[in-house]
């Protein structure tokens, strides 16, 4: 489908603490079921499109393909139903990630199942699942949250021509499947010697590609934390619990694009580099 040059347009994301928006339509009054009941968390065929599309862009880049999250797709669905957390103007600040009951996307994530954080995507007015996917791949924030690397699934929903993609880096719809525990004989009784206290690590091995890893060494700048890493290192994120948002730091980029200034001890980040090597804190 064409875009109709009449109608307004807008999209949003969620990937770092940024927001990007255009001019949209004025929604209607009815919202979504409450916290996170809704009619259509399965795809229809608009979705189902949308999917394909965000998929097939990942293996343009050579990236691994998204799996349908349960979890992602009824908080995907909830947000595009609930109507009266759109907004009526370009400024109007309904227009955002936050839905009608005050939540932002890994809350409302998490009251639908979904365990870990969630990334998302919105867009409304743009008349269909490829206009809207062309919209947000022509938006760097947008386009960065489809091809980031260490996602693994999405959930999808559309409503009345309100998109909403969530994104995450936990598979929630794969059942574990336990080993079966082995019968071993009771060994007899040794003593044992007292268990050495252990040292936070100094350096740790980084593959290429981004690596989920927890930070152990003392407080500071991320320049001079990450500073070891040297041209290959890429990015490295952070998710802000508190705010609900992504904080980030790309080496050589101003302050106001560098959220993530300085780490403490015991943060979890993602690491992206180029190449193999070795980290040095």
């Amino acid at each position: 489908m064409g875009r109709n040059p009449a109608l307004p347009m807008a999209l949003v994301l969620v990937a770092v603490c940024t927001a990007l928006a255009l001019s949209l339509t004025t929604p209607g009054a009815v919202h979504a079921g409450a916290n996170c009941e809704t009619a259509g968390a399965g795809l229809s065929a608009s979705e189902q499109e949308m999917f394909d599309l965000i998929n097939a862009a990942r293996a343009a880049e050579g990236l691994s393909p998204l799996v349908i999250s349960p979890g992602l797709n009824r908080t995907a669905a909830w947000k595009s139903a609930d109507r009266s957390a759109w907004g009526t103007t370009p400024s109007d600040p309904l227009f955002s990630h936050k839905d009608s009951l005050g939540r932002m996307p890994t809350q409302r994530a998490n009251d639908c199942g979904f365990p870990k954080d969630a990334a998302e995507n919105i867009a409304y007015g743009w008349g269909s699942a490829r206009a809207t996917f062309d919209a947000w791949m022509a938006s760097s924030g947008h386009r960065a949250n489809i091809l980031m690397s260490y996602y693994v699934t999405v959930g999808i929903g559309e409503h009345d021509d309100r998109w909403t993609a969530n994104f995450g880096i936990f598979n929630d719809g794969a059942a574990a499947v336990p080993a079966p525990a082995a019968t071993v004989a009771p060994a007899a009784p040794v003593s044992q010697a007292k268990p050495a206290v252990p040292q936070p690590p100094k350096a740790m091995k980084l593959g290429a590609g981004a690596t989920r890893v927890v930070y152990t060494g003392p407080g500071g700048w991320s320049e001079d934390i990450f500073g070891s890493l040297g041209s290959s290192l890429e990015f490295v994120y952070t998710w802000d619990g508190a705010h609900g948002c992504w904080l980030r730091y790309v080496p050589g980029e101003p302050s106001y694009v560098n959220s993530l200034a300085w780490i403490e001890p015991g943060v979890e980040v993602i690491v992206g580099v180029t190449s193999a090597g070795t980290w040095e804190w």
